[in-house]
């Protein structure tokens, strides 16, 4: 697998935030940056869980069922004009590390709102809490072309997660009423070795409504 493909802007590094992005950078660069990340992530937190599942009892973890990544809420209604937001969620994931997610909305019926005003373009917002976000690549959102992309990877210390999550948070206003499919369009999950791990996905969707006038009764007072 090759984890976080033609991604061409350089990494905006989490845990400094007077770090920014800078261009001129070239993609082998960035692939062998990326890689070494993952590589000596695997060297220093797969040792002890290897050894832990080979001793005597000891049991690996296996997945329940098929990671999975959508949004949440799956079904967003909100009136035009307001600003909501909107998850990237994975679920049902077992030793996750890492991963890329991109997906489509229609421009047409909402934009994006900038997360980071100093950032050049327009950025989401990581989320903490589940997959750690110690290395983020690419946190973009394009409301020209309707195209939103994010890709990061923990870095040791941090260990691997497991279960269910949101790691990335999608800030927009609807601009006009009606019902508009955001499907997922690519996922890349990987292990800290840099496996893949398998993943379905889920389309969600984003319903706008007019806000209604509100008439008040005319009371003449004599």
């Amino acid at each position: 697998m090759t984890m976080f493909s033609e991604i061409n802007d350089p990494p905006y590094n989490a845990a400094d935030p007077s770090a920014r992005r800078r261009t001129g950078q070239g993609r082998s660069a960035l692939t062998l940056l990326l890689t070494s990340v993952l590589a000596v992530a695997s060297l220093l937190t797969t040792a002890g869980s290897t050894a832990a599942s080979e001793a005597p009892g000891g049991n690996a973890r296996q997945p329940a069922e098929t990671a999975s990544v959508r949004c949440d809420p799956s079904t967003l209604n909100a009136w035009v004009g307001t600003t909501v937001s909107v998850t990237i969620y994975v679920q049902n994931v077992v030793d996750l590390y890492g991963l890329d997610v991109r997906l489509v909305f229609d421009p047409a019926y909402a934009q994006v709102i900038d997360s980071d005003p100093v950032a050049a373009g327009v950025q989401i917002q990581p989320l903490g809490g589940f997959l750690s976000p110690d290395f983020v690549v690419r946190r973009t959102a394009d409301n020209a072309t309707g195209q939103v992309r994010y890709a990061a990877t923990q870095i040791s210390p941090s260990p691997p997660v497991s279960g269910s999550g949101a790691v990335a948070r999608i800030d927009l206003r609807g601009i006009q009423p009606g019902a508009t499919t955001v499907p997922i369009t690519q996922v890349e999950l990987a292990r800290n070795d840099g496996t893949s791990i398998p993943a379905t996905t889920q389309a969600c969707t984003w319903n706008f409504s007019q806000p209604r006038p509100l008439f008040l009764p005319l009371v003449t007072i004599r």
